[in-house]
């Protein structure tokens, strides 16, 4: 039987991607100005800065580099309840992410709604937020990293695995597998900025790298992958 339209997909990433900003970067920006959980965002940042130079210096892997930064990003919402991290979603989402969504990737999300594509997030940020980004961009669902919740509050740990990398990969495959069957891969897209997504990029037909890195824009040559923007 002839597939329809609706069995192709649209995978979008989102940091990066949809957007021009990072989520930590709307995280410590809200902390700063509310004067909220701001020695965690210190801790997160010291702990953090010698991984991030090793990195850069190539000592350190870049997967496994953003697999650590995404899951001990978790640590600045230990102890906030639900009903605090809910106003600290919208805050995000109102003053950092909505005033850098890429023009051209919203109207790509347009014509591929046109086209009764499922449109589907695939994100390494947390999953309340992309739920939130989910209902602002009418898609069909995020697939993010979940938050670890204990009475009501975060506790500052993920649901592992991440979905950064590999990860992402594996959470790709666990909604394949339960609400995706129907999907067509070869005919269904997705988009993304970072070398770490090329695991799951490579199970579409239709791998696009979007204001890629340099690492993926190298890929990305190398494959004859559609690029759109520059970074």
């Amino acid at each position: 039987m002839k597939s329809s339209e609706q069995d192709v997909a649209a995978i979008f990433d989102f940091d990066g991607t949809l957007y021009d900003g990072i989520l930590y970067q709307g995280l410590f920006r809200h902390h700063r100005e509310h004067n909220f959980n701001v020695g965690k965002v210190y801790c997160f940042m010291l702990c953090h800065m010698p991984i991030w130079l090793l990195s850069l210096a190539k000592l350190f892997p870049k997967e496994l580099l953003y697999r650590m930064h995404g899951a001990n990003l978790a640590w600045v919402l230990g102890g906030v309840s639900l009903e605090r991290a809910d106003e600290i979603w919208e805050w995000i989402i109102e003053q950092t992410i909505i005033p850098k969504l890429r023009p051209e990737m919203m109207a790509l999300i347009e014509d591929h709604r046109e086209k009764r594509h499922r449109l589907i997030l695939l994100s390494g940020s947390f999953q309340p937020l992309l739920d939130k980004i989910v209902e602002r961009l009418n898609c069909e669902r995020a697939i993010a990293t979940p938050l670890k919740v204990r009475n009501g509050r975060y506790t500052g740990w993920i649901e592992k695995p991440p979905a950064i990398g590999t990860g992402k990969l594996q959470r790709l495959n666990q909604f394949l597998n339960a609400e995706g069957r129907d999907i067509d891969l070869q005919r269904s897209y997705h988009y993304a900025d970072s070398i770490v997504d090329v695991p799951a990029m490579e199970i579409v037909g239709n791998p696009v790298a979007v204001y890629p890195l340099e690492d993926l824009a190298e890929v990305a040559a190398e494959r004859g992958w559609p690029v759109i923007g520059e970074p």
